[in-house]
């Protein structure tokens, strides 16, 4: 997706979030932080990745991984405890016609997002060995350590 296309359809997207909830200090501060999470990938896809990080792209990629880290973490938690509720109490499993099926697809999804959160996604969306190989070159391109 190019640049122009990108924006666009962030502004697209701005847009209607404004129609929808007005010019309001919420709508704003959410809007704020919608266009500056959108703009992250945008930002990255511009680096040139033969050359050292500059000292802002690597706060900023530091911040990113830990932002992503947390959130995905709790998230994953979160969802395997909702998953191993859903199983073992006769409380969260009744009106569950299928507790066995909820359960595995909440403790699954939620080792997927334990997973992203701690490797990433690589440029293949679907070969998880793409993911580690992005991930190694990331911590040794940012100095991370974990």
């Amino acid at each position: 997706m190019t640049t122009a296309a990108y924006f666009t359809f962030a502004l697209i997207l701005a847009t209607l979030f404004l129609f929808k909830f007005g010019l309001t200090g919420v709508s704003v501060s959410v809007l704020a932080a919608f266009l500056m999470l959108a703009a992250i990938p945008w930002y990255f896809g511009t680096r040139n990745r033969s050359s050292p990080p500059s000292g802002l792209e690597r706060v900023l990629a530091s911040m990113w991984v830990w932002f992503r880290r947390i959130l995905g973490l709790s998230m994953g938690v979160l969802m395997i405890v909702a998953g191993a509720y859903a199983l073992f109490s006769e409380v969260g499993a009744r009106g569950l016609p299928h507790r066995w099926l909820a359960a595995g697809l909440l403790i699954f999804l939620g080792l997927f997002l334990m997973y992203f959160a701690i490797v990433g996604q690589g440029h293949r969306r679907h070969d998880w060995r793409d993911d580690v190989a992005l991930h190694k070159e990331n911590k040794r391109r940012y100095r991370w350590r974990l």
